[in-house]
């Protein structure tokens, strides 16, 4: 598992939280776009700490096979990097995975 953890701008949380939605509404294209990237499993985590909100985001990579790059052709991908950049304020951290366990089906 890869990921990292990003602040998010104040003014931005909706915006995110929106994004999210939408990606959740459009589950074919996803599930299509991360099989094409040997992506099992990505995630979004939201959580403050000291009044700051932050995003996780993680992903995990098939074993069998490594991480393709993202299709920036594709207008799914293309989006998701502008609404990272629109509300994202920095990356504070990448994340180590200890364990993992169970399946989301």
């Amino acid at each position: 598992m890869n990921g990292n953890i990003f602040k998010l701008k104040k003014d931005k949380i909706d915006t995110w939280k929106e994004w999210s939605s939408y990606l959740l509404s459009q589950k074919e294209i996803v599930e299509t776009t991360l099989e094409e990237e040997n992506i099992s499993l990505e995630g979004s985590f939201l959580f403050t700490h000291n009044n700051d909100t932050f995003v996780c985001l993680y992903a995990v990579t098939k074993p069998s096979a490594g991480k393709k790059e993202a299709n920036l052709e594709k207008e799914i991908n293309i989006k998701h990097r502008e609404k990272m950049k629109e509300c994202f304020e920095e990356r504070v951290s990448g994340i180590e995975n200890l364990y993992l366990f169970g399946s989301l089906q």
